[in-house]
């Protein structure tokens, strides 16, 4: 189902995840077909652990990127 899907994709997941390996969302991630994806793999972050900062800061300038080119 994530190759049909061409709109914009943001993932985040955390190196340190006990429950989901992050080997599962590099595979997702590459199975993803839109030109529009970004995968943050931060290492200090677990499974239901609050972002840090810098993955708001990431997380928001992509956002502003994507949605600065109308699509």
């Amino acid at each position: 189902l994530i190759a049909a899907y061409q709109g914009p994709i943001l993932q985040i997941h955390g190196v340190s995840d006990e429950v989901i390996p992050v080997r599962s969302g590099e595979q997702l991630h590459l199975a993803a077909t839109s030109k529009q994806k970004e995968l943050l793999t931060p290492d200090i972050l677990g499974h239901n652990q609050p972002f840090p900062k810098s993955i708001w800061t990431k997380s928001g300038r992509w956002i502003e990127e994507i949605s600065s080119r109308g699509e």
